[in-house]
């Protein structure tokens, strides 16, 4: 009797385990492509190019350095174009932007010795850069290429002690603002730009030949 019990046992599990039609398992099988392998680093864009110098300019840092300084009359911002040094520093200037289409913007800048009263030579300085501004459009840069700012004697490059120095405040400067509209951080500084500098050693920073005496 147990050598039944068990044979018919065994065939009640075997029945269990191969007799049910209805008991199929199904397996799904993705068809759907592996994701792409991430990358470890992002490709960085290359930098924008540098602007590039013309004629007898210099670029230091964010400055255009142009030998000399465009000379205004006395308490006034009216340009003679015609006459050297004006005529070949608004020349060059301009030549530096038509070539360079990449600059966006450049910045102006006015600047005076600290004679008279501060608000009239801040008032001074901006149409000074605004003059500067109007022949450049006038002679077919765009307008929002340009931006121009008046500093009056905010920042002397040389203590306002002498009248050299005084003539070395006196001044015009140039500065690449934005290339591709981007802000422009140059990838070489140079002096040029650490007035600051020359202030704290007494020693005037590099520049052009002194500026007129005109305030």
């Amino acid at each position: 009797m147990r050598k039944l019990f068990l044979l018919g046992s065994s065939i009640a599990v075997i029945f269990a385990i191969h007799g049910c039609s209805s008991c199929h398992s199904e397996v799904q099988v993705s068809t759907a492509p592996p994701p792409p392998a991430s990358s470890s680093a992002a490709v960085e864009a290359p930098p924008p190019p540098e602007p590039v110098a013309v004629r007898n300019a210099q670029i230091e840092g964010t400055r255009i350095r142009i030998p000399r300084e465009l000379e205004f009359g006395v308490n006034k911002s009216t340009i003679d174009d015609q006459k050297d040094p004006n005529k070949e520093i608004l020349g060059t200037l301009l030549e530096f932007l038509t070539k360079n289409t990449h600059v966006t913007k450049i910045r102006i800048e006015g600047h005076t010795d600290n004679t008279g009263k501060p608000d009239q030579n801040m008032t001074l300085s901006q149409q000074r850069a605004d003059a500067v501004a109007k022949w450049l459009t006038d002679h077919g840069i765009a307008a929002d290429r340009i931006k121009t700012q008046g500093f009056g004697d905010s920042k002397p490059e040389v203590a306002n002690d002498t009248p050299e120095h005084k003539q070395q405040n006196r001044r015009t400067e140039f500065h690449v603002d934005e290339i591709d509209g981007k802000p422009h951080v140059p990838r070489h500084r140079h002096h040029g730009d650490a007035g600051a500098a020359a202030m704290g050693s007494g020693a005037p920073a590099a520049s052009g030949s002194a500026a007129p005496p005109a305030h």
